[in-house]
């Protein structure tokens, strides 16, 4: 006979003064629930922790499961098949079936705006959108002060924020010749810089950034503030180029982030402390130095380090695990 034991881990549950929430599921009924992770003292914010799936992937194609019943709903009026496209999509939805928790949170379609905050490992303030609506994002990455835009219509793998938009981008071009189809939701990933970058100046200057872009769609009333220059032109996302560590050993950056970048420049070295060997990666295309890993031990193969190119380079999925 086996033992087994079983460490039961701490568990809490915040809420606002006075909500009068229950630690129970018929109190947590209809509620969104953040759940803290932690394991061995970090914080394992990306993956679930049963099956290690990314809550950031494959949410549902929603333009796939309205275009069998949408046409015979669409007008002539933008706005009428905004909102016929919107109850397809909620009626479609409904009729999922989640097998898992996970599946339960991936039922998001109605929103107008969509901002999707993450930070990367180490990295420049940058963000992803759909380039269909680029020129409705343009004003935020002014506010933000983004050192590279990224463009895709689908990087494949239906992250949060892509869904949102190239749903609506994908029944235009099945149906945008014969009706007004309008971009229905605006999402964007804003990549708040790095895990490190953590400061009041950051936070109230962000914070101020997305209230006067708010404001400047007529979200919130006001007047908002005139428009800063971009820093860099858009990007596709496909451009990017991912510097790779060709060996193992200390990584040591030598080019800052959010800096243009000219090929063939020395990003970062990889000294093999066995050795005393150093191999210094560069970079191929020209364009902004957005992203570098956090790690300062590369293993060969590692990702190290991303350039925002102005010319398509890649294709298939585009995004990372």
């Amino acid at each position: 006979m086996t033992e087994t034991e079983l460490a039961a881990a701490p568990t809490r549950l915040v809420a606002n003064k006075g909500a009068n929430l229950k630690p129970t599921p018929e109190s947590l009924k209809g509620k969104t629930i953040g759940v803290e992770q932690r394991v061995l003292g970090h914080m394992i914010g990306r993956f679930e922790s049963g099956t290690a799936a990314n809550f950031n992937r494959n949410f549902h194609n929603l333009a796939e499961l309205v275009i069998p019943r949408i046409e015979s709903h669409l007008t002539g009026d933008a706005q009428q098949n905004l909102r016929a496209v919107r109850t397809a999509m909620r009626k479609a939805l409904d009729e999922q079936t989640p097998a898992t928790e996970l599946e339960s949170q991936r039922l998001s379609y109605d929103a107008d705006v969509v901002l999707d905050l993450h930070c990367d490992f180490e990295a420049a303030m940058h963000l992803f959108t759909n380039p269909d609506t680029w020129p409705d994002v343009e004003p935020l990455a002014r506010y933000l002060d983004a050192k590279t835009s990224l463009l895709a219509l689908n990087s494949i793998g239906n992250p949060f924020d892509e869904i949102h938009s190239f749903s609506w981008s994908e029944l235009r071009a099945r149906y945008g010749e014969r009706y007004p189809i309008p971009h229905g939701s605006i999402s964007v990933t804003i990549e708040l810089r790095g895990q490190a970058d953590v400061s009041y100046a950051f936070a109230e200057h962000d914070a101020n950034a997305i209230v006067e872009y708010l404001t400047f769609r007529g979200v919130i009333d006001g007047t908002p503030a005139p428009l800063p220059e971009l820093a860099f032109a858009a990007t596709p996302f496909s451009g990017s180029e991912p510097l790779v560590a060709p060996i193992s050993g200390v990584l040591v950056f030598r080019a800052p982030l959010g800096v243009w970048v000219d090929p063939g420049e020395a990003i970062a070295d990889i000294v093999d402390p066995l050795t005393g060997r150093v191999v210094t990666i560069t970079n191929a295309v020209a364009g902004v130095l957005y992203a570098r890993q956090r790690t300062r031990f590369a293993t060969a193969g590692l990702e190290v380090a991303c350039v925002a190119g102005a010319e398509p380079i890649r294709s298939g999925s585009l995004l990372p695990n």
